[in-house]
């Protein structure tokens, strides 16, 4: 499938993220590839930890890494019906621990913190007053629970219309926390159902995508020769990835980690470099305990 050029420079993007070590690195590309995405804001949901934690990670990171006015939102604080559950074996307490166990990132400076507006409002705000340019639909890309985009579909339906979504969810065959289950699904099953079912455009990228994007000895031998090894940039840099490494080797026995989020980023940037199947979505039952 190849883009137009005009396809190519005009896609805007609403990031919906749960930082996460994978995700700061969603957030790079998406606020850096200018020559393709306009980034109009990103959005946090609970699921690899608090929102009140990965909230602090998205300023932690935009701040880092020169994303400047981006503006970040709080979201949703729990899925829509089950218990929360988060994933600090993978992302530590913090939920983007350093290999010292306290949160990789510096704090964000003082004037970065989230918009203190109603976040469903603010989010439908942003997709609507773009959509109503008389540009495209905004891609919304989301990498962790659909908690957020399945509310704002239930407050404001006509969104539909207005956005695509790609989402960084499930998989086609097995799973990685369960044996069918992918966790950002299994987060939230009931708002992954009410995306599916709401008519919307989606497009999913499975694990059977993300577990090809692995980070290797050799990707981390090119980040540390962009420049100054010695640099806070590419030393931070190589230790959210190194923690990333060990957990993910500790836990699921990868020998290099998979980046899963960057790969739903990189699919609207992109679709050529990928392939793609229609599918029809069907009813899916959500069965779950309070330990799941």
């Amino acid at each position: 499938m190849q883009e137009s050029e005009q396809q190519r420079e005009n896609k805007c993007v609403w990031l919906d993220c749960d930082p996460g070590h994978d995700d700061v690195f969603a957030i790079i590309l998406a606020g850096y590839s200018t020559d393709r995405i306009r980034l109009l804001g990103i959005s946090t949901v609970a699921c690899n930890q608090t929102v009140e934690h990965t909230t602090e990670n998205a300023l932690r990171a935009i701040d880092f890494y020169g994303l400047h006015g981006v503006p970040v939102v709080q979201g949703q604080p729990r899925p829509l019906i089950k218990a929360s559950q988060c994933c600090p074996e993978i992302h530590g307490s913090s939920g983007l621990d350093g290999l010292d166990g306290e949160p990789c990132l510096p704090p964000a400076s003082s004037g970065q913190h989230p918009i203190r507006e109603n976040a469903m409002a603010y989010i439908y705000d942003s997709i609507s007053k773009e959509y109503n340019k008389g540009t495209t639909k905004v891609n919304v890309v989301a990498t962790g629970a659909l908690t957020n985009i399945a509310l704002l579909i239930i407050l404001y339906p006509e969104i539909v219309e207005m956005m695509s979504v790609t989402c960084m969810a499930g998989s086609i065959g097995a799973g990685n926390t369960g044996p069918v289950s992918e966790f950002n699904v299994q987060t939230d099953p009931h708002a992954f159902h009410r995306v599916l079912s709401s008519g919307v455009d989606v497009t999913m990228v499975p694990l059977e995508v993300t577990h090809t994007a692995l980070c290797t000895p050799r990707v981390l031998e090119r980040i540390q020769s962009i420049g100054d090894a010695s640099s806070l940039m590419i030393t931070k840099t190589i230790e959210l990835l190194t923690f990333f490494a060990d957990t993910y080797k500790k836990v699921f026995k990868f020998s290099d980690p998979p980046l899963h989020d960057p790969c739903a980023v990189a699919y609207v940037l992109d679709p050529s470099i990928f392939s793609a199947e229609r599918l029809q979505a069907t009813e899916c039952e959500c069965m779950y305990d309070d330990e799941h």
